[in-house]
C-alpha cells in the first residue's frame, strides 16, 4: 500500500508543480508562528519510530508548538495515516469537533 501510495503521489495525479513545492516545504527553514498569541489550535501528531523524523526533531517541534495536543502513535512508522488510518481520521475529527 505505502509503495502505491508513494508511486501515485510521484508518478500519478501530483505534477511536477506540486513535487518542487513539497520538497521546498521540506528544505526551507521557517519562522514558526506564535499560535498562542494568535489564537490558533494545533495538534502535533507523531510516531515513537519514526524512521524519517529524527527524535530531536520532534522535541524542538513540541518546544516550539508548547501548548499543542500531542498524538503519539506506537510503533506505527512514518505513515499512521496509510497503516492506521481510522484511528489517525478519528484523533483529526476529534481535534476539529473540539475546537
Amino acid at each position: 500500500m505505502v509503495l502505491a501510495f508513494g508511486l501515485e503521489q510521484t508518478g500519478g495525479r501530483m505534477s511536477k508543480g506540486q513535487i518542487i513545492g513539497r520538497f521546498h516545504s521540506v528544505i526551507h527553514p521557517f519562522i514558526a508562528s506564535d499560535v498562542d498569541r494568535l489564537g490558533i489550535p494545533v495538534m502535533i501528531i507523531e510516531s515513537d519510530n519514526d524512521p524519517l523524523v529524527d527524535p530531536v526533531l520532534r522535541s524542538e517541534l513540541k518546544t516550539t508548538y508548547s501548548s499543542a495536543e500531542v498524538h503519539t502513535f506506537t510503533g506505527a512508522g512514518h505513515f499512521p495515516y496509510l497503516n492506521r488510518a481510522e484511528e489517525y481520521t478519528r484523533i483529526i475529527d476529534d481535534f476539529f469537533a473540539n475546537q
